[in-house]
């Protein structure tokens, strides 16, 4: 294997660019992002396990799911450019991530 030279890798790097959300979406990431501000301690590490769990259930069902949006905003992650085409849509039905959130702020916030 080839090693590369750090002019190679500081070109690999500024290369990437990190794909915005759209509006809409950003809007379901703040949502997530304020449900976790509400908590502290035992009550947020319950929630983080909450998305988690999702976020496996997700990886494991849909093999695509690093090229869907909507699952990177249930990790907190960004989208590189590098990543080809991007799935916009969320996921059906049970496993839609913005129902998810919803469900979640219905519950904690009680």
């Amino acid at each position: 294997m080839e090693e590369l030279k750090p002019s190679q890798l500081k070109q690999d790097l500024t290369e990437e660019k990190f794909v915005p959300f759209s509006e809409g979406n950003q809007k379901i990431q703040k949502s997530l992002t304020n449900l976790f501000s509400f908590f502290k301690g035992e009550k947020l590490l319950e929630v983080y396990e909450e998305v988690s769990r999702h976020a496996k259930l997700l990886r494991e069902k849909y093999p695509d799911c690093n090229k869907r949006v909507f699952y990177h905003i249930l990790i907190g992650s960004s989208l590189s450019s590098r990543m080809g085409s991007i799935i916009e849509d969320d996921f059906p039905g049970e496993d839609s991530v913005e129902k998810f959130i919803e469900n979640l702020t219905e519950k904690y916030q009680k």
